[in-house]
C-alpha cells in the first residue's frame, strides 16, 4: 500500500545465540543454586526485565507470588533498576519471607546461570515488541507464562502458557501443585528447547538472513 514492492520484502524472526549447555541435570542445578545462594529444593520462579511497574509490572509478580499455595518457593527478579524499583523491593520485603527472593541487576552474561537455576519463567507485561526473554527462557526449557496477547502466541507457538494477568489471583490460582508438575515434565522441556533452536537460533536463521541481504542488495 505504501508503494514498495513485496518482492524486496522479507519477514524473518529474531535470531539468538543458542546456548550449548541448556540441558541442566539435577546435580548441576543444585551446584548452581548453592553458588548463587538459592535454596536447593525450592520451586524457583524467575522474571527478567526492567524492575518497574509501568511496563514490566513486577509488583504484580511479587503480589501473586506471595499468594502461591505452594511450599518452599523462591522468586528471582533480574533487571535494570528504575525509579519504581525501590517500591517493588519494599513490597517484596513486606509480603515475602526474608530469604526467599532476589531482586537485583546482574551482568547480561550471568543471566543464563539464573535461568538454569529456575523452574518457571513469568513476564507480566501487557505487551512487548517481540519478547527476547521468552526465547532465552525457552532455550533453557523453562515453561513461560505470559499475558494473553496475540504476539506472544506467535513468538512461542504452542510452547507458552497465556493467561489474563490483568486479573488479581490469576497467576497464583494457575500455579497449582498439579499444574507445576505437568508443565515441568522432561518431555515438555525438550520440546521447548527444540522449538526455540529450530525457530530462532542463528544456526537455523543465518542462511535466511543472507538471502534477505542479497535480495535487498540486488534491488
Amino acid at each position: 500500500k505504501a508503494g514498495t514492492s513485496s518482492e524486496i520484502m522479507s519477514i524473518l524472526p529474531y535470531g539468538i545465540k543458542f546456548p550449548k549447555d541448556n540441558i541442566v541435570d539435577i546435580e548441576r542445578k543444585i551446584k548452581l543454586r548453592k553458588s548463587l545462594g538459592i535454596p536447593e529444593n525450592a520451586l524457583v520462579m524467575i522474571s527478567v526485565g526492567a524492575i518497574n511497574d509501568n511496563h514490566k509490572r513486577m509488583s504484580y509478580i511479587v503480589q501473586e507470588f506471595s499468594k502461591l499455595k505452594l511450599s518452599n518457593t523462591f522468586l528471582i527478579l533480574l533487571g535494570q533498576m528504575e525509579k519504581s524499583s525501590s517500591d517493588i523491593i519494599s513490597k517484596a520485603k513486606k509480603l515475602l519471607p526474608k530469604n526467599n527472593f532476589f531482586i537485583k541487576s546482574v551482568p547480561y552474561e550471568d543471566i543464563p546461570s539464573y535461568y538454569q537455576c529456575s523452574d518457571i519463567f513469568v513476564l507480566a507485561s501487557y505487551n512487548e515488541g517481540f519478547g527476547r526473554v521468552f526465547l532465552e527462557a525457552l532455550s533453557f526449557g523453562l515453561p513461560v507464562i505470559t499475558h494473553e496477547v496475540p504476539i506472544f502466541h506467535q513468538v512461542m507457538g504452542n510452547t507458552g502458557y497465556h493467561i489474563d494477568l490483568s486479573k488479581e489471583n490469576e497467576l497464583s490460582n494457575f500455579l497449582t501443585e498439579e499444574k507445576v508438575s505437568s508443565i515441568n515434565s522432561s518431555e515438555d522441556q525438550i520440546k521447548r528447547i527444540e522449538y526455540t533452536k529450530k525457530t530462532y537460533s542463528w544456526e537455523a536463521l543465518a542462511e535466511k538472513y543472507v538471502e534477505m541481504i542479497e535480495k535487498t542488495a540486488k534491488n
